[in-house]
């Protein structure tokens, strides 16, 4: 238990950060700081105020769905090579809560992606097909430009189908 604001500012870390089981009651700040390998937060309690801007280069998953946090969460400049859907969502709602909707959608982008891993064609076709529609429209709404591209081949699509139709 940690009675007091706890700093983790400017590090690189190449063991295991494991802040599982612990309870903070003030402010928990890491920022700035390098985790080489993973990092838990594995039934930790956040009384506070929570910050966590760092890199999370680990090739396991970043896990924040057994975590509590009770009051705000900053999340900004985050960087994590691998996470479940719950950790993105969590994040996500950070960014919806401070109207940060740029960084919110980069991790709704992560969510879904998350989510269409999970899904499979059997058990739920119909969601299936939406999640890989959406996937190849626009990436899941973070690339502009494949949406144009969509729209404009089958705008020239149809419009030759009339061309052709047409002329016969």
């Amino acid at each position: 238990t940690f009675k007091g604001i706890v700093d983790f500012n400017n590090l690189s870390v190449s063991g295991i950060g494991d802040f599982g089981w612990i309870t903070c009651e003030s402010t928990f700040s890491v920022t700035d700081t390098d985790f080489q390998d993973r990092l838990i937060f594995d039934k930790a309690s956040f009384e506070n105020n929570i910050i966590l801007s760092a890199k999370i280069k680990s090739k396991e998953i970043f896990d924040l769905s057994h975590t509590i946090i009770k009051n705000k969460s900053n999340f900004y400049k985050i960087s994590i090579n691998k996470l479940n859907r719950e950790t993105a969502r969590i994040i996500k709602d950070s960014f919806e809560q401070q109207n940060n909707i740029i960084e919110a959608n980069k991790f709704y982008a992560l969510e879904m992606k998350e989510r269409e891993k999970e899904l499979r064609f059997s058990k739920e076709p119909f969601e299936w097909l939406v999640f890989k529609i959406h996937s190849l429209s626009s990436n899941h709404s973070q690339d502009w430009l494949l949406s144009l591209f969509w729209i404009v081949y089958f705008t020239f699509s149809y419009q030759y189908s009339l061309y052709f139709h047409h002329s016969n």
